[in-house]
């Protein structure tokens, strides 16, 4: 049975838990990043950029961040771009 993580985030909110907390939810309930930011897109009825926003800032996504801001670094390092 898969979960309608956009249902538990609206849920959440609803009952007054901050965006990040619910966000912290969705996490512990098996939502990956992409999960979070499509729920956040429709509750919030935010623009995708809007809603990626807000789910990178938060830090319950905050390991996925540093790593891909690592991985990034080390990328562009490795092919010896000047950025």
């Amino acid at each position: 049975m898969s979960i309608d993580f956009t249902t538990v985030l609206r849920d959440e909110l609803a009952r007054g838990t901050s965006l990040d907390d619910a966000l912290l939810t969705l996490r512990e309930q098996g939502a990956s990043v992409i999960d979070s930011i499509k729920s956040v897109r429709e509750v919030e009825c935010v623009p995708l950029g809007d809603a990626k926003q807000l789910v990178s800032s938060s830090p319950t996504w905050s390991d996925i961040r540093e790593s891909h801001a690592a991985f990034i670094e080390e990328l562009i390092q490795s092919l010896g771009v000047n950025a």
